[in-house]
């Protein structure tokens, strides 16, 4: 039986953003929202770079735009501008996503003034 990319992707950077997440927050006293952020960022910028690493050796299965995107969209928008800076296949073919990430880096912004303005960061 063989694994949908999505998948199995999707799985991989789950596991490391819960886990990169509760391990700031144990050793580092930050708050639960200031861990996710800073995980789901430096998950994002990992999997672009890895997907970037993978791509001309073609060892594993390219990690799909979708999943990257998503990652992008639940709080990996900085990381997400990182990778496609440092010369992502998105950053040449796919202008929409370039658009969509930066969409997706305002409202998280937004969300990042809102929390420090209010400072209830959980």
């Amino acid at each position: 039986m063989r694994v949908h990319p999505y998948a199995a992707w999707s799985v991989i950077a789950v596991f490391l953003m819960v886990g990169v997440a509760s391990l700031l927050h144990l050793t580092t006293g930050l708050a639960s929202v200031w861990s996710y952020l800073v995980a789901a960022n430096l998950i994002t910028l990992l999997l672009y770079r890895v997907d970037k690493w993978v791509a001309p050796h073609g060892w594993a299965p390219r990690i799909p735009n979708t999943v990257l995107v998503l990652l992008a969209a639940v709080g990996g928008a900085f990381g997400a501008l990182l990778g496609v800076a440092a010369g992502h296949k998105t950053s040449s073919r796919y202008r929409w996503l370039r658009r969509l990430i930066w969409s997706f880096a305002g409202l998280q912004l937004i969300v990042l003034v809102y929390l420090l303005i209010l400072h209830t960061a959980w």
